[in-house]
Order: structure tokens, then sequence, then C-alpha cells
């Protein structure tokens, strides 16, 4: 404080100081997972830990959150299916599973679904390394940027939206052009141009799922965030790179916007319903937006083990594209039976409170000293592996 930053009122700095945690927390992260943090310098952090600034981002978000609802509300509704005149749109993922998982085919299938639904939509989903078979030491989270520049600077697509092959489009009724009008209405009355949709999960910016538009600016974003996970930072994920160059400019500004976000003017944060709902169970877990019926796409954190995934997918397919479309995937009975459980309903679908007692817990993140911590809450299929603490009948 002292004089650094100038201007703006409570809600901006609420987001300023949220941005600021933002950016500090993936370094945080990303120096403990490497072992990185020299002892001296971390002492100097005065007890300061990746638990306690997501801690306070949470706080600050939910004032965050409940101004952005009650902007919402105001302004004008766009229709799902919303087209911008002419436009070419890429619906992009790389599926590089082996067999046992049913996503290889799975994925494909649910893109090819969607953009069937809408004229000048095509899909562009790879099974192997997106930058080929002299590129295998890159990692394939990081070379998605580089693959959407690619495809950008093509002149293939005027939008490209981003899906990681975990993730399901449920509702092919929502368009790709909806999303971005609407978060141009939401950030200046329409009359501001977006180039780059992205959406926020309990601690950020998520980059499983996003939405770029074909200029010269996105498309530097997207070179510039390859070129830093190859040189500059190569213990950082995609994600990382993305927070890292579409807030840290704007955050670190002496200047404070009036209505601004302390985030690119050329970027836009979007309802997390718009792009990344999570299962139900992740969500209460998190303290999130679960899925719920007419949202575009579902997403799994943490989905890592084949054997308790499958059956989720399977479900998800099932809800979005019909019963049809997973009988067409040939799979094991047993994992078909198993999508249609009721452990894998109350996951997808909750509701979320009681998926938390089904599988163990109390209650989410926020308070709850049972919910998984550090590397376990990162592979959500081990922690629900075991034996829920209530039969069905009980709740």
């Amino acid at each position: 404080q002292g004089g650094r930053y100038k201007g703006g009122g409570p809600l901006e700095w609420a987001q300023r100081a949220f941005r600021l945690l933002h950016l500090a927390q993936i370094f945080v992260f990303v120096l403990r997972n490497g072992n990185l943090i020299p002892e001296e310098e971390g002492s100097r952090w005065g007890g300061v830990t990746a638990e306690s600034l997501l801690s306070l981002m949470q706080s600050l978000r939910e004032v965050i959150l409940q101004h952005r609802r009650q902007k919402a509300a105001t302004i004008q509704k766009v229709s799902s299916d919303f087209r911008y005149e002419g436009s070419r749109v890429g619906v992009v993922s790389v599926c590089a599973y082996d067999d046992r998982w049913v996503l290889k085919n799975g994925g494909v299938a649910n893109r090819n679904w969607y953009v069937a639904a809408h004229s000048g939509y095509e899909a562009v989903v790879l099974q192997d390394h997106p930058l080929g078979a002299g590129h295998r030491d890159v990692d394939i989270q990081h070379s998605k940027l580089a693959l959407l520049a690619r495809l950008l600077r093509s002149g293939r697509f005027d939008f490209v939206l981003w899906t990681d092959c975990d993730s399901v489009v449920m509702n092919r009724e929502v368009t790709v052009d909806s999303i971005v009008r609407q978060a141009e209405i939401l950030k200046g009355d329409g009359g501001e141009r977006v180039d780059f949709c992205i959406s926020e999960e309990h601690w950020g910016l998520s980059s499983a799922n996003f939405i770029v538009r074909n200029s010269e600016w996105s498309i530097e974003v997207l070179e510039k965030g390859y070129e830093l996970l190859r040189t500059q930072m190569p213990l950082f994920g995609d994600q990382d790179a993305l927070i890292f160059l579409l807030m840290s400019e704007a955050a670190l500004s002496s200047e404070i916007r009036q209505g601004g976000d302390s985030f690119e003017e050329k970027a836009a944060v979007v309802p997390q319903e718009s792009l990344n709902s999570y299962d139900s169970l992740n969500a209460a877990l998190m303290g999130c937006r679960g899925y719920e019926d007419g949202d575009f796409i579902v997403t799994f954190p943490g989905c890592r083990s084949f054997q308790s995934c499958n059956p989720l997918f399977l479900r998800s397919y099932a809800e979005s594209m019909g019963r049809q479309a997973v009988a067409s995937l040939d799979r094991d009975q047993e994992e078909v039976d198993l999508a249609f459980s009721y452990d894998t309903q109350l996951r997808l679908l909750g509701p979320p409170d009681v998926a938390l007692r089904y599988f163990g817990f109390s209650t989410g993140i926020q308070g709850d000293k049972e919910a998984p911590k550090g590397d376990e809450a990162h592979d959500i299929g081990k922690v629900i592996a075991q034996k829920p603490t209530m039969e069905r009948d009980e709740l």
C-alpha cells in the first residue's frame, strides 16, 4: 500500500487482492511441488502457505462472485444458439489414451456429436501427440498452447474451443459464439471485443476448457505461454502460464481502473457453468459450481484411474448423447452397469450435500478437516474408492 496503488473502490481493491494472491499461489504451488523453495528465502514468508493463500482467496472470491451475479442479473441474456455471421469454430481436444480408457473413442464421438449440430463447426480431435513424434519430450498439456496457436495462424477458424478430453460436452444447443457474446455484454455492454474466454474454479483460472478468438493478440498469448513453459518456467503447467500472462501486467499495475478486474482487457472470466461445471462431488469438495441440467460442459478434476473413471464418462455420454452412444463404444458390460449405478449417478448429478456424505465427507473444502488434502486431493478416484460411510437407504 503506502501510495503504491491509485484509484478504484472497495470492489476493485478486492479484485486486485484476489489477482495478486492468485499469482502468488501459482508460484507457491510450483516451487513447493518441485521442492525448490530455498530454506532461507522460505523462512521469510512468515508462515504463508499455499493453504493460507487459498483460504484468503476463497473469502475474496465470495465477495467478487456476489457482485458478478448481481451484475449478470441486470444485463441482456444472449440466446444459447447465437451465431456471429459466418463464424468458423474449431472444437479441439487431444485424446491420447490407450484402449483401457473410454475417453480414447468417447472423446471423439462426443465432439463430433456436438459440432454436427452447428454449421461451420469442426471437431479437431487428436489421438497422438499434437506436435508429432519429434516432440514427445514436450508435455501434452504444454503442447496444447502451440497447437491452438498453429490452428489459428492457419486461418482455418475464427474461434477455437479447447476442451480437455476428460471433459464432456453435455448441451449441444449452446454455441461457442453465444458464450463469447455474453462475455462481451457482461464486460462492457457489448461494446468491448473479447478475444479470450476462460472460467474460474475454486482457487482460480482453469485451462480445462477455454475459448480463443483468432487475433494477433490471442495468438501471441498462446505462443508466449508455450515459450514460457519451454524455457523460463519448465515446472509450470499450461494453466499457470495462462494465469501469468492474463493477469500479471494488470495486477501489478499501479493504476486500479474503476470497474476493472485487474485482468487483461481483451480477456474475460466467464461463469463456471458456461465452460467448466464440475461433477457434483468435486464441486462440493472444492466449494464451486456443480453440474446442473442445461450446463454446457462437465469436468472431472483429478480423475486418473480408468477403473473408477470410465463409468463416469460413460454415464456423461449417456446423459448427453443418449444410451445408444454408450452401446456404440462397445465397452465391457461391467463398466456399463457401473455407469448406471446409484454411485455414478450421485457422483455426477448430486445433489452435492448427499454426494459428500455418501462418499464419506461431512463438508467441502471450506472448513472440513476430513476433506482430502495435498496430493490425495488430486486423485479423487483413489479417495472415493474406499467404502462409503453411508448406504443409499440411509440417505
